[in-house]
């Protein structure tokens, strides 16, 4: 479940279920995430009746939800649900063009991205969207899943029973309270067979709280209050113009922003080099405790645009004041979290040799991004990995079915 995240997306909501606590379906995907939206929204045009809940009032997960609206890879791949996400953009930004930012090519609001989403799920007659249900635990007849409970911030329960249902949450919460086998951290090699492995460990990537920034113009002072705890020397060395005691991140204050730049003088703040990382394992914890320590996960973040207003003098550049929540993302970019262990693995091995493999017959998504991580946060030495280049891929169906 953890590869549908790359996959891209849709769904829309309906004023529905307004009394009825008991409902059923084919299909119940549990998030409306990348690879949750791209799933239901499939699942609707084959005309299978399909029930999305999600937990926030956004469709697009780490696209639009989480802020990251600057796309890794991909560039190169013009086909299925991504392609007609592209062009959507193209449309409606009046150009082909979406590279404002170095970092991708493309790049857009997440308010726009969440409007196409929501556009696109209007027009599925089997399709049915539910925001702001939390999921709370599945339904299980022996060792299958039949379909899960949720709850809204009134307290109000709604029990879904589907013959398919679809874990496409951040974290893999829905396959894990299943009872499924999964991994989470660093892998065995004698498991997975892969030589860049560097042995079991819990260590998962840095998660970032992502912000999307304005320039309100020259003489504009948008500087926020200075948040709690806040260190400078967090900051240092983020780039050239900052103060530094080692070696700077060789660009500019400006460049740096312009790493994610967005259309209509946006910027995505997501800067892994002494900027708003974070390092936070809250995978395995509950709702509450996760909420608690992704405070600290805001707080870098916030610390940071007040680095950037004040130390690097840009205080015309706030948080947009027209997107997300107040500019700050609804739910975090986790980078990593439950990986389920499926009928068949995808692992590197046959990313970076699928000829040598049957598995890529059996793709049903493909990618092109390489393998990297980021580790700049954890507060302990992390085992050296070798990153080996990689083709475009596919993610083979079986990697998405619990073993």
């Amino acid at each position: 479940m953890y590869l549908l995240r790359f996959l891209f997306v849709i769904a829309a909501s309906l004023p529905l279920f307004a009394t009825a606590q008991e409902v059923s379906t084919d299909v119940l995907v549990i998030g409306a995430g990348t690879g949750g939206t791209a799933a239901g929204i499939q699942c609707a045009r084959m005309g299978v009746r399909t029930i999305i809940t999600e937990p926030t009032r956004m469709m697009g997960g780490m696209l639009t939800a989480a802020g990251v609206s600057c796309t890794d890879g991909n560039h190169l791949l013009k086909s299925g649900i991504w392609e007609e996400f592209r062009q959507a953009l193209y449309q409606h930004y009046h150009t082909t063009n979406l590279a404002t930012g170095w970092v991708s090519e493309t790049c857009f609001e997440p308010h726009v991205g969440d409007s196409i989403f929501k556009s696109w799920a209007a027009k599925e007659k089997h399709l049915q969207v539910l925001f702001g249900y939390h999921f709370i635990h599945v339904i299980k007849n022996a060792n299958r899943v039949t379909g899960a409970v949720f709850m809204d911030s009134t307290g109000k329960r709604i029990t879904i029973h589907a013959s398919i249902t679809i874990d496409a949450t951040e974290l893999g919460d829905v396959l894990a309270k299943a009872g499924a086998a999964y991994r989470l951290g660093m892998d065995d090699p004698k498991e997975t067979r892969e030589a860049q492995a560097p042995g079991k460990n819990d260590i998962i990537q840095d998660l970032t709280w992502t912000a999307i920034l304005k320039d309100y113009g020259k003489g504009a002072d948008k500087t926020i209050p200075m948040p709690a705890g806040y260190q400078a020397e967090r900051y240092f060395c983020s780039c050239t113009d900052a103060p530094c005691n080692g070696k700077a991140y060789p660009v500019t204050a400006q460049k740096m922003l312009d790493y994610a730049k967005l259309p209509n003088n946006k910027f995505m703040l997501n800067w892994p080099a002494h900027g708003n990382d974070s390092y936070l394992n809250v995978a395995e914890a509950n709702d509450s405790v996760r909420a608690v320590r992704y405070e600290a996960a805001k707080n870098q973040t916030l610390g940071f645009i007040y680095f950037i207003q004040t130390t690097l003098g840009c205080k015309n550049i706030g948080l947009a004041d027209d997107e997300l929540d107040a500019g700050m993302a609804l739910i975090p970019y986790n980078r990593e979290g439950r990986r389920l262990k499926g009928i068949t693995g995808l692992t590197i091995n046959e990313v970076a040799n699928p000829y040598a493999y049957a598995l890529y017959r059996t793709g049903i998504a493909v990618g092109d991004y390489p393998v990297d991580h980021h580790h700049g946060q954890y507060p302990g030495k992390v085992p050296a990995i070798a990153f080996p280049k990689i083709p475009s891929f596919s993610i083979p169906l079986g990697s998405l079915v619990p073993a």
